[in-house]
């Protein structure tokens, strides 16, 4: 029983958690080529850190290598590869370079099952919610809601199904190579 305890609290550990949108280290970094800023911008912003959460699962330890665990710096490197698509999204073409593909996208919430019911290990999926102004990250899915990671607000753990204007799934290439 307490080999059980110690290696669940080393997996509690080691796990990766949502980062916070509004963390005082990159809350008040311009947004792409937006007047706004990560913290300001709910769509985008949210959607940078939710992209940022699912490249801190790709590398638990957030190496210099693959420091893409913080939204300020993954921001910067959209910058700096035209990642941008004016100030209304993301250029997910720009996101092969690190081996990491936008797969599908969908409003039917039983695909929505079916892609987590397959789970597989590379793949993600995050949510648009809140009419389209909130991304956040799939953590459980369930019959009638999905536990989420916002990085928004942590206190919104759930979400009803009736809620998700749409659902992407996303995938790491790179996956087992490392």
């Amino acid at each position: 029983m307490k080999i059980l305890v110690f290696a669940f609290l080393v997996v509690v550990a080691i796990a990766p958690t949502a980062p916070d949108q509004c963390d005082q280290r990159w809350a008040y970094t311009k947004l792409g080529k937006t007047n706004t800023t990560i913290c300001e911008n709910y769509q985008l912003g949210s959607l940078l850190t939710c992209l940022t959460y699912f490249t801190s699962q790709r590398d638990r330890l957030c190496s210099q290598e693959h420091r893409w665990c913080y939204p300020h710096v993954l921001n910067d490197w959209l910058n700096a590869n035209d990642g941008w698509d004016g100030t209304t999204g993301i250029k997910w073409k720009v996101f092969e370079k690190l081996n990491i593909r936008l797969l599908e996208c969908t409003t039917d919430y039983r695909q929505i099952i079916k892609w987590y019911n397959e789970r597989i290990v590379e793949r993600s999926i995050i949510l648009n919610i809140h009419d389209g102004n909130l991304w956040v990250f799939a953590d459980f899915v369930y019959p009638e809601r999905i536990s989420i990671s916002n990085p928004r607000d942590t206190r919104e753990s759930t979400v009803e199904k009736n809620r998700i204007l749409k659902a992407c799934r996303i995938e790491d290439g790179n996956w087992g190579k490392r």
